[in-house]
């Protein structure tokens, strides 16, 4: 195995693995954007989330509950972990990048890589097929009476 398929082989186990722990995080930010974005129809501003589900640090002024609609917000932006939040979705960002330009990456060797077999089959398909598709052909119709 050639040392750009054995890349190639890595990069697609590792661009597996972060692309699912990064789906998993896609679902979570359409979940919430989906939940913020009918907050009204599901009266979110109505409901509360109890105090004993969120960090000790979060929102200390709201007392013993928080509105569903804020925490969900919070949630989605990550203003919810507090101080980590921000860099948290910096990582998030870099996953993100990677898993893009791993793909790309990818799909640019796959196809240098699957370029050059493709032609050298198609050429030996082509000289081995050659006779037995000239042996196949029917021959040139003549007319009954022999005239061409």
């Amino acid at each position: 195995m050639s040392k750009r398929a054995r890349m190639l082989r890595l990069l697609r186990k590792l661009h597996l693995t972060v692309g699912l722990v990064a789906a998993l995080y896609f679902l979570f930010i359409a979940l919430t954007g989906v939940a913020i974005n009918h907050r009204e129809g599901w009266r979110l501003e109505e409901r509360v989330v109890a105090r004993s589900w969120l960090p000790n640090s979060y929102r200390p002024q709201d007392g013993g509950e928080v509105r569903m609609d804020i925490v969900l917000t919070d949630l989605h932006s990550g203003l919810l972990f507090g101080r980590v939040g921000a860099p948290l979705l910096d990582v998030v960002a870099a996953v993100w990048l990677f898993s893009i330009l791993s793909g790309l990456t990818m799909l640019a060797l796959r196809t240098s890589l699957h370029r050059r077999p493709q032609a050298a089959v198609h050429l030996s398909m082509t000289r081995k097929e050659l006779p037995v598709a000239a042996a196949a052909r029917p021959a040139a119709h003549k007319s009954p009476a022999g005239r061409d």
